[in-house]
């Protein structure tokens, strides 16, 4: 709920600044309109809020910044005007500043004409109700306006051009660019994008999103102050980017290209296998079409980690060992034969016979030495890798758990250990498993203490129990224990005890 705003707010950051360049003919805007779906009470507002807040903060001090060059041009005029009573030649008379902005409201189409004007980078439009934005096409001109013709155009960054019938002006806009970001909620999600809308085109424009829905509930979780500030600075950095009359053209590398050809392909087949309408069945049929390539893609993106790569080589490694084992069972068998061909004949004798076998035997066992020591290397080596792999993926976790405070922190690094342990175990490296499962354990024993001390402080009663808790029920005011507390250690608790149970089950292993 605050990402996709986000991404609209980033787009208004760069606007007209640049372009992404697909190819010589094909160029495309950094213009992004999203719908966040979602019933009231939802919390859909503060989210908004929160996604574009840092182009708030660029639009509130443009608004101070306005406010400030507005009271200079107001007495530089007033000297003017003292300056020019009673004479024939004027010095020129100062202009009035354009008003900078970076985000607007509840707005006309006609006020925003006017406000792109003077702002060439163009803006953000935010609704915390986009249905009043539907609502306002065309309501003060009748019927045949314009205003859904010029929104297309604005998402497009297409020019402009206005012809004001009451003063006979002309307002004319190189490149109008407006992205929008607003919430809706779904009752109104249809009226607003169906018939003329969906037709024009006009809801297909939009990026919707629909959060699964949640209980309310308190934390304690703020965002890290170090990624608000590393955020800003991306903003601020894209605000700085130079907006001249032709924006800087951004090109593809190879791998982005290759992708979003696959993507054009893949989206026009099924543009072109629809007829009209999405109906359920190909909405259905689409869903599955995207699980299958979100498949494809992570056997692909395992296929090319290190695991993948490391299960590739070892299943290549045993198709060589059990070609030189075979190999050397019929060389064996190879030295066997003649020997015996050769004694019979007559050309050797017993002892002779005798001590051919023995050295056969020997170059054998020595055969078969070298390629058990070369299974036990090369199983050293995958398991090492193995080994590194899921440390290094535990220790990203672990630091993106740094970026979060409070109880998401908590849980992010419980996350950590216990997708680590249960990858060295899944894996076979029931050692290292054992030595995270024990830190693991030692760290929810700690956290046991620490809300059990808590939950005496508050109750004056060391209270760890469901039984105790219904107990609790009935005291007053003063001895109730906090519930959020005492949820949190039964929960705590209860993983505790799981994972005493899988340690004990697993030193056995270990001991065996």
């Amino acid at each position: 709920m605050v990402a996709l705003p986000m991404l609209s707010s980033l787009a208004a950051a760069v606007g007209n600044s640049a372009v992404v360049e697909v190819k010589s003919t094909w160029t495309e805007p950094f213009v992004i309109w999203t719908a966040t779906i979602a019933e009231s009470g939802s919390n859909k507002s503060s989210s908004l809020n929160a996604g574009t807040s840092f182009v708030g903060e660029q639009h509130d001090l443009s608004i101070k910044q306005n406010a400030d060059a507005l009271h200079m041009f107001e007495e530089e005029l007033a000297e003017w005007e003292r300056q020019c009573s009673g004479k024939r030649q004027k010095p020129p008379k100062p202009n009035r500043p354009v008003p900078r902005r970076f985000q607007v409201g509840d707005v006309t189409t006609e006020a925003l004409i006017d406000i792109l004007t003077g702002n060439p980078r163009g803006v953000l439009a935010k609704y915390d109700e986009l249905a009043g934005l539907f609502k306002s096409f065309n309501q003060y001109k009748g019927r045949g306006g314009s205003d859904v013709a010029n929104w297309l155009g604005m998402f497009r960054a297409e020019p402009l051009t206005v012809d004001r019938k009451v003063n006979g002006t002309v307002r004319y806009i190189p490149r109008a660019a407006v992205s929008i970001s607003g919430t809706i909620q779904p009752s109104v999600l249809k009226s607003c994008f169906e018939g003329e809308n969906t037709e024009n085109g006009l809801a297909s424009r939009f990026l919707l999103c629909r959060p699964p829905e949640s209980a309310k509930c308190w934390t304690d979780d703020v965002v890290d102050p170090r990624i608000e500030s590393d955020v800003r600075n991306i903003f601020q950095g894209l605000y700085s980017l130079p907006c001249g009359e032709r924006p800087a053209p951004i090109h593809f590398d190879r791998d982005a290209l290759a992708l979003f050809r696959e993507f054009v392909n893949e989206h026009g087949r099924e543009t072109a296998a629809v007829d009209g309408h999405l109906n359920q069945d190909q909405y259905d049929a689409g869903v599955e079409r995207a699980a299958a390539r979100r498949q494809d893609a992570e056997k692909e993106e395992y296929e090319n980690s290190p695991a993948g790569i490391m299960a590739k080589e070892m299943e290549e490694f045993g198709e060589r060992l059990r070609e030189s084992t075979q190999t050397a069972e019929e060389k064996f068998a190879d030295q066997m034969a003649k020997i015996g061909q050769a004694f019979h004949a007559g050309s050797i004798t017993a002892d002779t016979a005798k001590r051919a076998l023995e050295a056969a035997q020997q170059d054998l066992d020595a055969d078969r030495k070298r390629i058990e020591d070369e299974q036990k290397r090369k199983e050293k080596e995958i398991r090492d890798a193995q080994i590194e792999s899921i440390n290094k993926v535990a220790d990203r976790k672990r630091k993106l758990a740094g970026g979060v405070t409070g109880d998401a922190r908590e849980k992010a690094e419980d996350e950590a250990l216990r997708s680590q342990y249960e990858s060295l175990n899944a894996t076979g490296n029931k050692s290292e498993a054992f030595d995270v499962l024990s830190e693991y354990v030692s760290r929810l024993s700690g956290r046991a203490e620490s809300l059990s001390e808590d939950m005496k402080e508050n109750s004056g009663e060391r209270i760890l129990t469901s039984s105790a808790r219904e107990a609790m029920m009935g005291l007053g005011t003063s001895g109730t224990v906090d519930q959020e507390i005492l949820k949190k250690s039964e929960d705590n608790n209860r993983e505790l005890v799981k994972m005493n149970e899988t340690m004990t089950q697993l030193y056995r292993e270990l001991t065996e």
